[in-house]
């Protein structure tokens, strides 16, 4: 009796066990599910929720990016073949080119303001780059930036010296377009003729038809329209001093010939951009460094941004079309064949 009772305790604990066991293993499974699910949902809430864009900029093609002096966001020096490599590594869809023309009429790339820092103690307050030789200027070069890496390039490279107008298009101009923002004297009255002489010339001899000329002289400006009609050029809006109110900058239709409106921020509103694209006019805004500037221009739909931070920029518009619903996003640009 005793061994029946044993083994009767044996065959009813034996399938218990079993029970136990896949109950324990349908709990694993249950609790591994659960795992998943809420991994997944905390990924899925991280997704951007920000706000959403206006109808304005998920209705069109983005804005060009165009990289202001090149890509300086990682302390490359404006204006220098590293700059300009960096942008078009980074994919920006134009850079602007600030021109200044040297004594013995050589276009260099350069502004009127790094001349303190690249002259250093021979620099003065009245020294201008018109006053200067391409002798002179040719020797100057930027310091190389901290980074062993990059000075290490640059001392193998003229990643870093100032170059002519003419290297600098012939660099860039296969892969985004320029704008050639011109930087005239006041002390010099022929200098707006010249310079236009030399920035048609510029244009036709390096074959850069994806070339916008612009100017805060509406003179300059003009003189290219009578010299090469076609050429495509652009006039700056700005009143953020007296001087600029005075010569009328502030007037968003002077009567200034050009295709482009290069337009301070700070004066941007839908109403400006529908006035100027009612005159078959594009908004081109300037220069965009802060996050909040970068959305409100973004949700009003202007057609280009001059920036310091292309990548930035570049990131901010990818996140954007993904809000709007938008696909075949590239490199933050819309493949050129989707349907809007």
């Amino acid at each position: 009796m005793a061994s029946l009772v044993a083994n009767r305790d044996k065959n009813w604990q034996l399938p218990f066990k079993r029970w136990h066991v896949l109950l324990g293993l349908a709990c694993i499974v249950a609790v591994f599910q659960l795992l998943v699910l809420s991994r997944w949902r905390v990924h899925e809430d991280k997704e951007p929720v920000g706000k959403q864009p206006s109808t304005a900029f998920c209705s069109k093609l983005p804005p060009t990016i165009c990289a202001h002096g090149g890509d300086t966001s990682t302390g490359l020096p404006p204006n220098t073949a590293a700059a300009f490599q960096q942008a078009i590594a980074l994919g920006s869809g134009c850079v602007e080119i600030d021109v200044a023309r040297t004594s013995d009429n050589v276009l260099i790339v350069l502004h009127p303001r790094d001349l303190e820092t690249l002259l250093g103690e021979a620099w003065h307050p009245d020294l201008q780059v018109g006053d200067l030789s391409w002798h002179d200027i040719s020797r100057l070069a930027w310091a190389a930036p901290q980074e062993k890496h990059r000075a290490d390039r640059a001392a193998k490279s003229n990643d870093y010296r100032v170059l002519t107008a003419a290297e600098a298009v012939q660099m860039t101009s296969p892969f985004m377009d320029i704008i050639l923002d011109a930087k005239t004297s006041d002390r010099n009255p022929s200098d707006e003729q010249e310079m236009a002489d030399a920035l048609v010339h510029l244009v036709y001899n390096t074959r850069c038809n994806n070339c916008l000329i612009w100017a805060k002289s509406d003179k300059v400006v003009d003189l290219i329209k009578d010299l090469s009609p076609a050429q495509r050029t652009g006039y700056i809006l700005m009143n953020n001093s007296e001087a600029a109110i005075s010569q009328g900058m502030h007037l968003p239709l002077r009567g200034v010939q050009g295709e482009v409106v290069g337009a301070h921020h700070g004066m941007i509103d839908s109403v400006l951009l529908g006035l100027l694209h009612q005159h078959n006019k594009q908004l081109y805004a300037w220069t965009i460094n802060e996050d909040q500037v970068l959305e409100r221009l973004l949700d009003i739909g202007v057609d280009a941004l001059v920036t310091n931070k292309p990548g930035a920029a570049l990131t901010k518009i990818q996140s954007l079309l993904i809000l709007c619903g938008r696909s075949g996003a590239l490199g933050g640009y819309l493949a050129h064949d989707e349907t809007l």
